[in-house]
């Protein structure tokens, strides 16, 4: 992740990192 904002972010970053998020993203929004 980027940084803390990331996690307050959850979705948005889905858009800025474009893959390295998206393959988190099943946990990001249970964290």
């Amino acid at each position: 992740l980027a940084s803390d904002d990331a996690e307050m972010v959850t979705g948005f970053d889905l858009r800025v990192d474009g893959g390295a998020i998206a393959k988190y993203w099943p946990w990001v929004p249970n964290a």
